[in-house]
């Protein structure tokens, strides 16, 4: 009886000196959980932007070095992949397209879908543009950190880009 009388004073004496440091406790333990909870919002805000922030870099890419030959038609982005619809004059201008796809940030691959020559019949005029006699092409990018395969249309939301003309 007597010892236990003795560790409930210690006990005591401990809580009454360990009060002052209640209200620092209670304030860290407030600023950890709002730390982890601005982490969390800046984690889903990235993941949430990523696509836009590889729809500007595509764009960024497309733009910044002009090709000769090329006529983008159409850009569609869904979820982990964007596919452009382009007109081309040559296999040339094809391969210089799609090695600066390649070098665009965060694209994993580049392949072509579709690859379409319009044939010249003997009565038309020669080929003078690209607007004459051009490849269609439709090529894909798949981007990093997007391992799941494409779903369909109906079960993602899809961004379409056309050119005005």
């Amino acid at each position: 009886m007597w010892q236990r009388s003795r560790a409930e004073a210690h006990r005591l004496v401990v809580e009454q000196s360990m009060a002052p440091l209640r209200a620092p406790y209670a304030e860290a333990q407030r600023l950890a959980s709002e730390a982890a909870a601005q982490q969390a919002a800046v984690q889903l805000t990235e993941q949430h932007g990523k696509p836009l922030t590889r729809m500007v870099a595509l764009l960024d890419a497309l733009a910044s070095v002009g090709t000769a030959g090329v006529v983008l038609h159409q850009i569609e982005h869904r979820g982990g992949e964007t596919h452009l619809h382009a007109a081309l004059a040559s296999e040339n201008v094809i391969a210089d397209w799609l090695k600066r796809l390649r070098q665009v940030p965060d694209v994993e691959t580049v392949s072509v879908r579709e690859f379409k020559r319009t044939q010249q019949t003997g009565n038309t005029k020669p080929r003078t543009s690209i607007e004459d006699d051009p490849i269609r092409v439709i090529t894909r990018l798949a981007w990093h950190g997007t391992a799941a395969p494409a779903q369909s249309a109906e079960s993602t939301s899809r961004v379409k880009v056309r050119n005005p003309e």
